[in-house]
């Protein structure tokens, strides 16, 4: 392989061979000079034995810690085939990693869990203007696109078009992302997922951003599903969501949701915009099933159908305290809204201790009962309106004497 190996003179690697032998020298620095299209009748002695499979560069032990530039050439029918085996990708893990310029092309990854096209666990790594095209299927979860796992690190400028089915954390691009920053992102295809499945992410730590995203990837699943991310604890903004997207189950105590945007919300939604159909059991809404954050400056635009908490732009705004932070402000809801009980143009069920200000229904909201233009439970929030008054009126009188 020519190239000595550092950042000045990266080994260059041509053909099937050579990009395998990076496993051979986990902190060098490497540069594709040509598309290689992988065939296991060629593979290399080790690969070939192994199935006729890519054999995954770094693991958990012995991590990749080096450079590629794909210099933007492409890498044809990569597969890892190993449905009984965790950690699978291109790259098994990676830390302080910068991989960039990369196109994958029919790309194929099975393994038990911990699986992506590229990586299947990152920790401090960038990646970089780097499209992805193919199947990534697992028994469990924390499956990306791109990327299974990722802690630390930035994922820029990425295109993936996908097929991804797991049970746990599906994401377009990643499946789970703790303390990351995901910038200028596309996705389309198709996720099946149980609990966590999302067009970009299937979970966003608190510490985890999303910004500048796109996705028209449908998702299906039982519950906790969305058009960007299946549940977020984190920051999304100026991003959008166009795909259908079904949640089959009623909730359970920790996975609950099926929104537009996302699933469940406990971080911050801003300036966002979801125009797909949604379809649900319960807490089902435009731009979010289930939420204990805070969304603004907003908009949903599909229908939204379900059968109870269903809203035109949340499902369920849960607050149960006064300090909570539960609210939705200045967004729109345009998309008709129907399903049997607790049904609202704004949201299907309000917590007494939510903040509504600034929103907008347009859309027909229809139901059997606990139906209302902005809320489900109208008459229920009238009366805790009613009782603080009466409450404050007292303490008032009170403090008068």
């Amino acid at each position: 392989m020519a190239g000595s190996g550092t950042p000045a003179d990266p080994y260059r690697i041509g053909d099937q061979r050579e990009l395998q032998a990076m496993a051979a020298d986990l902190d060098a620095s490497y540069r594709l000079t040509a598309d290689i299209q992988l065939d296991s009748s060629t593979a290399p002695v080790s690969a070939a034995e192994n199935g006729g499979n890519f054999l995954s560069i770094g693991n958990k032990e012995s991590q990749f810690s080096g450079d590629l530039d794909g210099d933007g050439h492409r890498i044809s029918n990569l597969s890892v085939d190993k449905p009984d085996l965790v950690y699978q990708g291109m790259f098994g893990q990676t830390n302080g990693a910068v991989i960039r310029d990369l196109r994958l092309v029919n790309a194929s990854v099975k393994g038990d869990s911990h699986a992506g096209l590229v990586a299947r666990q990152s920790e401090n790594t960038m990646f970089e203007n780097i499209s992805v095209n193919g199947t990534v299927d697992t028994e469990w979860g924390s499956v990306g696109s791109v990327v299974g796992q990722v802690a630390g690190g930035k994922i820029e400028n990425i295109s993936a078009d996908a097929t991804l089915s797991g049970k746990v954390m599906i994401g377009g691009i990643v499946g789970h992302a703790d303390r990351v920053i995901i910038q200028d992102a596309q996705t389309s295809g198709t996720l099946n997922v149980v609990n966590r499945g999302g067009g970009i992410a299937g979970t966003l730590s608190y510490d985890a951003a999303l910004e500048n995203a796109s996705s028209d990837a449908s998702v299906v699943g039982w519950r906790s599903v969305g058009g960007l991310v299946g549940v977020t604890y984190g920051t999304v903004a100026n991003s959008t969501a166009s795909g259908y997207i079904t949640g089959t189950r009623a909730a359970s105590p920790h996975q609950r949701g099926v929104g537009g945007l996302a699933g469940a919300l406990y971080g911050r939604i801003e300036n966002s915009r979801a125009t797909g159909d949604v379809e649900g059991i319960e807490h089902v809404g435009g731009l979010v099933g289930y939420a204990e954050g805070i969304m603004s400056r907003s908009t949903a635009e599909g229908a939204v159908i379900g059968e109870s908490a269903v809203g035109g732009l949340v499902g369920t705004l849960q607050a149960e305290s006064p300090s909570s932070s539960a609210e939705i402000r200045d967004s729109t809801s345009k998309g008709d809204v129907s399903g049997t009980t607790l049904v609202g143009g704004v949201a299907g069920s309000r917590g007494e201790y939510a903040t509504n200000t600034s929103n907008t229904a347009l859309g027909a909201v229809t139901g059997d009962e606990r139906v209302g233009d902005r809320f489900g439970n109208e008459n229920q929030i009238s009366e805790w309106i009613a009782q603080q008054e009466t409450n404050e009126g007292q303490l008032a009188m009170m403090a008068g004497t």
